[in-house]
């Protein structure tokens, strides 16, 4: 219930960037390098893991996914996972592995 209650500002801060702000950087030019694009990625996380483990598992997406290669951004598939060693709750950032390879 509770879980619920956190997950709906976050996927609705999703929203509000995929109607109005993903539109204009794609204009720009500024596109994701991953699949699942990092906002689907981000729904899906929070969806299948809850806010705490989604929001750290967005987190660390948003980190790997740069716009420019040259300052160290992945690209490549990077599925969510279905099922997820769940680690200690002090330690939270350890759920996000980056599993997928990059494109040369």
């Amino acid at each position: 219930m509770i879980g619920k209650l956190i997950s709906l500002p976050m996927l609705a801060a999703l929203m509000i960037y995929k109607i109005f702000i993903s539109p204009v950087l794609s204009f720009l030019g500024v596109k994701c390098r991953h699949y699942p694009s990092c906002s689907t990625y981000s729904k899906q996380a929070i969806d299948r893991h809850g806010p705490w483990y989604g929001g750290w598992m967005t987190l660390s997406r948003l980190l790997r996914c740069q716009p420019f290669e040259r300052l160290g951004g992945t690209s490549g598939v990077d599925n969510v996972p279905e099922n997820i060693t769940t680690p200690p709750i002090y330690a939270p950032w350890r759920v996000a592995i980056w599993r997928g390879t990059n494109s040369e």
